[in-house]
């Protein structure tokens, strides 16, 4: 597993490192990004999220109900409901897999990067 490279977090007037992300980024890290807006397809239709070494958090929208994994069989997963926003902290992960539960859809998201 590549190390993140988490220790560049932003500093108060104290120099004390501030707990937040200090940028973001709307695609993920393949040679072939996976960019924000993105239209996954019906359930069945796993996408592979590449996950920047930087980041911090997955931000994300559905417009369906989606399902989200650290497993790329979908074994055990996490359902967002559509329309909902939701963060996931990602900072010791590499990869992250999204299915639709039934209809395909539209994915807003971002990486909170630091």
């Amino acid at each position: 597993m590549p190390t993140k490279s988490l220790g560049r977090l932003a500093r108060d007037s104290n120099r004390k490192e501030l707990q937040a992300g200090t940028g973001i980024s709307t695609q993920d890290a393949t040679t072939v990004p996976i960019t924000s807006p993105y239209t996954y397809l019906g359930v069945g239709n796993i996408t592979t999220i590449n996950i920047p070494t930087n980041a911090a958090e997955f931000i994300i929208k559905p417009s369906t109900d989606l399902r989200i994994s650290e497993l790329n069989t979908m074994a055990r997963s996490y359902t967002v409901s559509a329309g909902a926003t939701h963060a996931f902290s990602v900072a010791g992960m590499n990869l992250i897999y999204i299915d639709a539960v039934a209809a395909g859809g539209v994915l807003n998201f971002y990486f909170l990067t630091v």
